[in-house]
């Protein structure tokens, strides 16, 4: 049997009939490829979100981890009524850890009792040099606390009376420190006078709850941390503080 034979007409009107009969199956919308080129655009632009929403959250946690313990400032929380009026349990007590201790400010400060360490806010009362005391009227009662002879203004106190205490001469480098709730307080009166190198910082501000933070009463006028940062509560670096000047 013979082939037949194709003109090139007639090859050609078989070529256009293969070609309109696979149309319908190979025709793409007409946007097709501006579809396909903004779903690239849209993929591209969420991979750049992710990864600078990556970068943003581990710079922040570096740069969080890195600013702890680098303030000025720190927080602590004060658990007892041993500072009370001042300082009252549950009120947060804002410290400076640069400065130097001065009579009347409030410090923290850490104290070893019966094996274990803790720590705990007082007032200084006595600079090395000095000599503390509360003598006793003929009543057996003290009419206020005296430094080198001269009773202090502790008018921070409130009605709180001091019981009677011996004379003590506050040694170089050491510091007299009293709670200003006298009748709850362990202090120096137990402890002896401290050196300041337990001392982790001086109290500038007090928060209390529900009110507008306040500087200390009775104490020496300090600079404030208005908008600046404050380390978490908790552990901190200790003060700067290595020394006090004796009184002149």
């Amino acid at each position: 049997m013979s082939t037949p034979t194709l003109t090139p007409d007639d090859a050609a009107a078989l070529l256009r009939d293969l070609a309109a009969t696979a149309a319908p199956a190979t025709k793409c919308p007409q946007d097709m490829a501006s579809r396909v080129l903004a779903r690239r655009r849209r993929t591209r632009v969420r991979r750049r979100l992710v990864v600078a929403g990556a970068l943003t959250l581990v710079a922040g946690s570096l740069a969080a981890g890195t600013w702890v313990g680098h303030s000025r400032y720190f927080g602590y929380y004060e658990p007892s009524a041993t500072m009370a009026p001042t300082i009252n349990a549950g009120d947060t007590a804002v410290l400076d850890k640069t400065l130097t201790p001065q009579r009347d400010d409030l410090v923290l400060v850490t104290v070893t009792a019966d094996g274990a360490p803790f720590d705990a806010l007082k007032r200084v009362i006595g600079l090395p040099g000095d000599t503390v005391a509360c003598p006793a009227t003929p009543e057996g009662s003290c009419d206020g606390v005296e430094v080198n002879g001269i009773r202090i203004d502790d008018a921070y106190l409130a009605a709180l009376t001091t019981k009677p205490f011996p004379a003590t001469k506050v040694p170089a480098d050491r510091l007299f420190l009293l709670g200003d709730n006298r009748a709850e307080s362990s202090d120096s009166r137990n402890w002896q006078p401290l050196p300041p190198t337990p001392i982790k910082g001086v109290v500038v501000e007090i928060r209390r709850p529900g009110q507008a933070p306040e500087a200390v009463p009775g104490a020496p006028a300090h600079e404030r941390p208005g908008n600046n940062l404050i380390d978490p509560l908790g552990p901190v670096p200790p003060a700067s503080v290595q020394s006090v000047a004796p009184t002149p």
